[in-house]
């Protein structure tokens, strides 16, 4: 993930209220995990699909 969208994802994260940013958080993790695993070259379809896989692994 880049500096700058990373950046700017944490600042709207930080203007949610508490409840909401941690639900936001939640709901992101999976797909910023399969982002950071498949690395820069990969494409939206393969990132959701790992992060699907992820997500249904934590639950």
């Amino acid at each position: 993930m880049s500096d700058a969208l990373e950046a700017a994802g944490a600042m709207f994260i930080d203007n949610l209220s508490p409840e909401h940013g941690a639900l936001f958080e939640s709901v992101l993790e999976p797909y910023v995990r399969a982002a950071e695993q498949l690395g820069p070259d990969a494409g939206v379809p393969e990132i959701v699909a790992l992060a699907k896989e992820l997500a249904l692994r934590t639950t």
